[in-house]
Order: C-alpha cells, then structure tokens, then sequence
C-alpha cells in the first residue's frame, strides 16, 4: 500500500508545509493561473477549533502569495472514522472531504466542491484500490522544507519549484499575437500612403456587398478607418490575444482570429443586406471581438483561468471596446462586432467542454 504522499507526488503535489513535529502537514500543486493546496488531517486535528484550521491556510497565503498574482485554492483531507463521518457530514465547510479508510470510500459533504481541480477520479481510484495510508510524516519534513525554499526565493510561473534561472528562461512571448498587430499597422501604414487602387485586393472599403469579391471576408480586417481606429483594436487584441494564446497556443489562436474575422464580415454583409442598405467597411475588430469572446468563454469554463490579473485585463479590452462605440454613432458596425464575438465564444466553449477543456448608409463608413 503506499502511503498518500507518494500518490499526490504521482499527479504533481509536493510536500510543502509540515510543522517541526511533523503534525500538520500539507501538499501543493502551482499551475500557471492558480496555486492549489490541500490540507491533510487526522480525525483529531479535525476535530481542532476552525481558528487552527484558519491560521494554518493564512500562512499558506502569505508564503505563496508573495511575487505571484494567482488564485489560491485551499481543500481540508480529513482522515477519519465512519461515525466521526456521519457526525460532521452536514456542518463540514465547503471545501472538506473526508476519507474513511476502514472501508475505503471518500465521502463529499453536500454543497462541498464536487472536484478540486481535477483530484476526485484520481483520489478515488487511490483508496479504493489501494486503500488510504497516512504518510511517514518524519520523512516529509525536509522536503516541505526544499520546496517551501524554492518557491520563496523563486517565486514560480509553472510548476514546483523553480530556479531563478528556469523562471527567466520560461517566460511567455505571445509572438502570434505582436505578428498579427505588426502586420496591421503595416498594413496601415501601406494604406495611408495611397498604394492601393481600385483593382488590387485590399481596396480601402475592405467589404463590398459585390458576391464576385468574397476575398474582402479575408482582407477587411487589414484595413483601418484612422489611428484611434487601429490603436484601439490593437490594444485590445494585445490584451485578449496573448491571454488566449498562452492558454491555448498559437495555432488555436490563429484559428480563432481568422475564423471570428471572416464571421464578422459575413453577418455584416447579412445584416446590411437584409436592410436593403449599400454599405461597405474595414476594421479587425470582428477578428478582436472573436478573440475576447474565446478568453470569456474559457473563463466561464475554467476557474484555472479566473486571476485577478487575467480578470482586470479582460475588463480592460471589454471597456475599450465599448468606449469606442459609446456615442452610438451609425459607424460603429455592431454586427461584425456581434458576429465575431459569437464566433469566437462558441468555438472556444465547445473545445473547452470537449476538451475538459460595412458598409455603408448614405455615403457613411462603418468601422468594425
């Protein structure tokens, strides 16, 4: 049988905090967007004032909150018998589970977390199969003390530890996403120096309602009205895009900005022509809108992805995004907008649950 500490090292948690006497003990699992940390206790800590159990995650948070802006999510594994069970079962906190290892089952109170990040299969598998061993508490200090030691001097962006080294070396460079906005303000700088003409591909009016020039689904969002225009879908696109393709990497993100593109230029065409308007328009934002519904949509999904940091830059992009169309002026193309805004956040919703996981009116511009 092995002891519970060799099986959480087997899907990633090491020991990190044990007191000198080896009493309290507890594992921890650092993710790119959260710390995850359980708690584990014998029945008679358990039955310990709420204050212990309080103090004991409070140090937690000051040691792995210090250098680090992630979540930090906290699970009590509480060791005991059946009858002491029975009696906590419906006062118990919402993120205890107790493990009753006479008969090998894992008990999840009601209104507790139905699964801490993906432990509950794992874990149940372990003592049903195994069985449920406390561990040599006396061989775990000296590595809580390692860890604990790495992760205060280094504080990590993945995994656990990390030298100083490793943490320089591994930091993120969303290079899909400075690409895309390098070609866009290329492309407008091209653009504004009266290059183009009337018969080449990237016509200033981006999307026409001619069905001979389908091409303009792929070249519109290339285009931009002005310099407010470009400069605040690019900080948009910087602030969604290198969330999502840091998450998802950069061929999903591609994909999302290029399919979300050309869904903002259909609906557009589709809403004008509805209408009965001429129209025509430019702008990247259908492209933009598509990549910010992809990161909501994965935020509704993944808790892993709701830190404070990722939630303020997303308000960030969403408020800018409204900020333009505030006045309600008839330039702003809403539907591109909606359209690849739905575009981006139903791809990416279906793939996380699989994988867990213009126009123009009178004469007047529509800028996406």
């Amino acid at each position: 049988m092995r002891p519970v500490n060799d099986f959480l090292s087997e899907i990633g948690y090491r020991a990190y905090m044990c007191s000198a006497d080896g009493r309290y003990i507890s594992f921890v699992q650092e993710e790119n967007f959260a710390i995850n940390v359980i708690c584990l206790y014998d029945e008679m800590q358990a039955a310990s004032s709420n204050d212990q159990f309080a103090a004991f995650e409070e140090e937690h948070r000051r040691r792995l909150g210090y250098g680090r802006d992630k979540d930090i999510h906290f699970l009590r594994l509480i060791n005991a018998d059946y009858a002491y069970v029975v009696q906590r079962m419906e006062t118990a906190a919402d993120n205890e589970w107790f493990i009753e290892p006479v008969s090998g089952r894992l008990f999840i109170p009601e209104g507790a977390m139905e699964d801490f990040y993906g432990l509950k299969m794992p874990l149940w598998t372990y003592i049903f199969e195994e069985g449920f061993e406390m561990p040599a508490r006396e061989n775990l200090v000296k590595e809580s003390e390692k860890t604990m030691d790495a992760m205060e001097k280094a504080p990590a962006r993945e995994g656990v530890p990390v030298t100083k080294k490793k943490q320089q070396k591994d930091i993120f460079v969303p290079w899909l996403t400075a690409g895309l906005i390098l070609t866009n303000v290329m492309m407008y700088i091209t653009q504004e120096s009266g290059i183009f003409d009337e018969r080449m591909l990237m016509l200033k009016e981006g999307i026409s309602g001619t069905p001979a020039e389908w091409y303009r689904f792929l070249t519109y969002s290339l285009l931009h009205a002005d310099i407010l225009h470009i400069a605040n879908n690019m900080f948009v696109l910087y602030a969604a895009g290198s969330m999502l393709e840091e998450k998802c990497g950069r061929a999903f993100t591609g994909m999302i900005y290029l399919i979300s593109g050309i869904a903002g230029g259909i609906v557009s065409v589709w809403s004008h022509t509805l209408k009965g308007e001429a129209f025509y328009g430019l702008g990247a934002s259908g492209a933009v809108y598509g990549v910010t519904g992809a990161i909501v949509a994965i935020m509704l999904l993944s808790k892993e992805m709701r830190s404070k940091g990722n939630l303020i830059r997303i308000m960030i992009a969403v408020f800018l995004m409204l900020y333009a169309g505030r006045d309600g002026a008839s330039s702003i193309d809403y539907m591109c907008h909606a359209g690849g805004f739905a575009a981006g956040f139903i791809i990416s919703g279906i793939v996380s649950v699989l994988g867990s996981f213009k126009g123009e009116k009178s004469g007047s511009r529509e800028e996406d």
